[in-house]
């Protein structure tokens, strides 16, 4: 199955001193392939919209998931970002119902809080991903296409 393809490694934040730019460039700098960050005071902002409905609240603020599709784009599209997404979109999904069971039994404003803010009971938590070095793919095409067109008419005349 394609959720067997990656294994996971928690790391303190204090390895990251100076946040989420110092995330990014271990990215780009391939120490890994792909990082996922959680935002703090993301549970605050949660909690306080649970507490007082807000129309703005924003659960995809919560995670960034931080990769790098030019360093590989094959690997990137066909493994790396669909195994990542299927499980985090998973653990989401069922951490979301979670919630929202515990709100039905623990909120005395619910309905207020459907009418303003569903999105903190649907959505409570989601994450954006950003792809730090996208591949620019009519850029690499041409110069792939013509090394492979040089290739083959130099194996014509080394065999």
């Amino acid at each position: 199955s394609e959720l067997s393809y990656i294994t996971w490694t928690a790391v303190p934040s204090s390895q990251f001193p100076n946040g989420l730019d110092q995330v990014a460039t271990a990215v780009i700098e391939e120490k890994t392939w792909v990082a996922i960050t959680i935002h703090s005071g993301a549970t605050s902002r949660l909690q306080a919209s649970y507490a007082s409905p807000n129309a703005s609240y924003d659960g995809s603020e919560a995670i960034t998931v931080y990769g790098e599709e030019a360093r590989n784009e094959n690997a990137f599209r066909n493994i790396i970002a669909p195994s990542v997404q299927g499980q985090i979109e998973a653990i989401l999904q069922k951490f979301s119902v979670q919630l929202a069971v515990q709100q039905s039994t623990q909120t005395s404003n619910l309905t207020a809080l459907l009418a303003t803010s569903p999105q903190t009971i649907v959505t409570p938590v989601w994450y954006t991903l950003n792809n730090l070095k996208p591949f620019e793919e009519p850029v690499a095409a041409a110069v792939t296409l013509i090394g492979l067109i040089y290739q083959l008419i130099l194996t014509f005349f080394v065999v």
